[in-house]
C-alpha cells in the first residue's frame, strides 16, 4: 500500500467519519472502499478507434466530411487560395 494525502470539503469529511464510524472501522478504509468499488463497477476507458488512410486525399475527404457533419462550411475560393488560407497573404 502506498500513502496518499488528499483534502476534502469539511462537510465530506464529518460523513465519513460518521460512516466509517457505523462500520468499525477508520475514515482511511472507507475511502478505500468507495474508492475500491468505483474503480471496480466503471469499465476500462477504450481506446478511441483511430481510423487509418491509404493516401493524404482520403484524410482531406474525411476532414471535409466530418466538418460538413458539423456545419462548418470552408470558404468559397478556398481551392483557388489555399496558399493564402493556409499560410496567410503574402503580397
Amino acid at each position: 500500500m502506498k500513502r496518499t494525502q488528499i483534502y476534502l470539503p469539511e462537510q465530506q469529511l464529518d460523513r465519513l467519519k460518521i460512516i466509517a464510524a457505523q462500520h468499525n472501522t477508520s475514515v482511511s478504509e472507507m475511502i478505500r472502499r468507495f474508492v475500491g468499488e468505483q474503480i471496480s463497477t466503471k469499465q476500462q476507458p477504450s481506446r478511441p478507434v483511430i481510423p487509418t488512410y491509404s493516401n493524404a486525399g482520403e484524410l482531406l475527404l474525411a476532414i471535409a466530411d466530418a466538418s460538413e457533419q458539423r456545419g462548418i462550411q470552408a470558404p468559397a475560393d478556398l481551392a483557388t487560395n489555399m496558399d493564402d488560407y493556409l499560410y496567410g497573404d503574402k503580397s
